[in-house]
C-alpha cells in the first residue's frame, strides 16, 4: 500500500464522542475560518480561546492560526498545506492527563486535494506558556472527535487512524495512539495494552 504525503491536523482535541470521563471532558467545535473572516472564539475553562489566521502565503492560503487564550502569550500555529482554510475546520478543549491540568486545545483542519488529509494540532500549556505539538496526517476528512483514556490510566489516548507514515518519498500506513505528557508527544501504539484496542479498528485505508 503506498500513498503520497500530505494533510494535516491540529490537535487542540477532536469533537466529542467516544465518551470522554468527566474529568477531561471539555468542549468541541465545528470552525469555518473561511466564512468567519479568519476569526473565531469559542469557551476556554472559565475563559475565552480565540482563533486568527495568521499571514497569507503568497497571498493565497494561510500558512497557520494564532492562538490566544487568556492569560497566555499570543501564540502561531503553523499549518502550511495548501487550501486547508476552505474545507471547515475542528477545535475541541480537553484535559490530556487528569482534571486539574488546565485544558487544551485540539485543531483539526483538513487539507484537501488528492489525498485529503487531517490535519491535527494540539496547543497545550507548559511552564506558563502555550506549545503546539504536531501530528502526522492522517487519510481522510475530520475526525472531529474528542479522545478518551481508553486504558484508564489517566492519560488521554490520542487514536489516529490511517495515519501517513513516509520514507523519502514512499508512504505507507498505519494506525497509532499517542499520549501528550508535560508537552511530549509519545507514542504508544505498541503498548500491549493497547492492542486489543486496535485489533478492532478497521485496516489503515489510502484514497
Amino acid at each position: 500500500m503506498k500513498i503520497s504525503a500530505c494533510g494535516m491536523v491540529l490537535v487542540c482535541c477532536c469533537a466529542m464522542a467516544l465518551s470522554a470521563s468527566s474529568a477531561h471532558a471539555g468542549g468541541a467545535f465545528s470552525l469555518d475560518l473561511a466564512r468567519s473572516k479568519g476569526l473565531t472564539e469559542f469557551p476556554y475553562g472559565e475563559g475565552t480561546a480565540r482563533l486568527q489566521v495568521s499571514s497569507l502565503d503568497d497571498d493565497r492560503f494561510p500558512d497557520g492560526i494564532v492562538v490566544e487564550i487568556d492569560g497566555f502569550a499570543p501564540h502561531r500555529v503553523g499549518i502550511d498545506d495548501g487550501p486547508w482554510v476552505n474545507y471547515g475546520q475542528w477545535a475541541g478543549t480537553i484535559s490530556l492527563s487528569g482534571s486539574r491540568e488546565a485544558p487544551s486545545i485540539m485543531f483539526e483542519a483538513y487539507s484537501g486535494g488528492a489525498h485529503c488529509c487531517s490535519l491535527l494540532r494540539v496547543i497545550t500549556p507548559v511552564d506558563g506558556a502555550l506549545l503546539s505539538i504536531a501530528f502526522e496526517p492522517a487519510e481522510g476528512e475530520l475526525r472531529a472527535k474528542l479522545p478518551s483514556d481508553i486504558d484508564g490510566d489517566g492519560i488521554v489516548d490520542i487514536v489516529r487512524e490511517s495515519e501517513h507514515v513516509c520514507r523519502r518519498a514512499a508512504c505507507t500506513a498505519r494506525n497509532a495512539i499517542y499520549n501528550i505528557v508535560d508537552g511530549k508527544r509519545i507514542d504508544v501504539t505498541s503498548e500491549p495494552r493497547f492492542q486489543a484496542y486496535l485489533a478492532q479498528l478497521p485496516e489503515p485505508e489510502t484514497r
